[in-house]
C-alpha cells in the first residue's frame, strides 16, 4: 500500500508538473501572442503614419506643380495678349499711313485744280488782255506749283510701289 500511495503521490505530482508545464506554455504562448500583436500594431501606426506623410508629400507636389502650370498658362496669355497689342498698334500705324498718304494725294489733287484753275483764269484773262503785266509771273508760281505737285505725286506713287 505504501508503494501505491506513492505511486499516486508521484503520478499527482507528475499531473501538477504538467498542468503547470502547460499552463507555463499557454503562458508563454499568451505572451508572445501579446508581444506580436504590439509589435504589429506599433508597426501599422508607423506605415499609416509614413502613408500619411507622403500623401501630404504628394499633396504638396501636386499643388506646386499646379501653381506652376498656373504660371505659365498666365505667362502665356500675357504674352499672346502683348503680341494682340502690339499688332493693334501696328494695324493701327498702317491706317493711319495709309490715311495719311490719302489726305496727302487729296491735298495734291486739291492743288493741282487749284494751279490749273488759277492758270486758266490767268490765260483768260491774258488772252482777254485784262492782265498784261502778271503772265510772267504768274506762270512762274503756276510752273513752281504744277513741279511741287508733280514731284509730291512721283514721290506718292513710289512709295506705292
Amino acid at each position: 500500500r505504501l508503494m501505491d500511495l506513492e505511486e499516486i503521490k508521484l503520478k499527482q505530482e507528475e499531473e501538477v508538473e504538467k498542468e503547470r508545464m502547460a499552463d507555463l506554455e499557454e503562458f508563454k504562448k499568451k505572451k508572445l501572442a501579446k508581444i506580436e500583436a504590439d509589435y504589429e500594431e506599433k508597426r501599422r501606426k508607423k506605415l499609416a503614419k509614413k502613408k500619411a506623410e507622403l500623401e501630404l508629400e504628394l499633396e504638396l507636389e501636386k499643388g506646386v506643380e499646379k501653381e506652376r502650370l498656373r504660371i505659365i498658362e498666365e505667362k502665356k496669355a500675357k504674352k499672346k495678349a502683348d503680341h494682340e497689342e502690339k499688332k493693334k498698334k501696328e494695324e493701327a500705324k498702317v491706317e493711319m499711313k495709309r490715311l495719311q498718304k490719302a489726305n496727302q494725294q487729296a491735298a495734291a489733287l486739291e492743288a493741282q485744280r487749284q494751279a490749273e484753275l488759277v492758270f486758266k483764269n490767268l490765260e483768260a484773262a491774258v488772252v482777254a488782255g485784262e492782265a498784261p503785266g502778271a503772265v510772267k509771273e504768274t506762270t512762274n508760281v503756276s510752273e513752281t506749283v504744277k513741279g511741287e505737285v508733280n514731284t509730291f505725286v512721283d514721290e506718292f506713287f513710289l512709295c506705292e510701289c
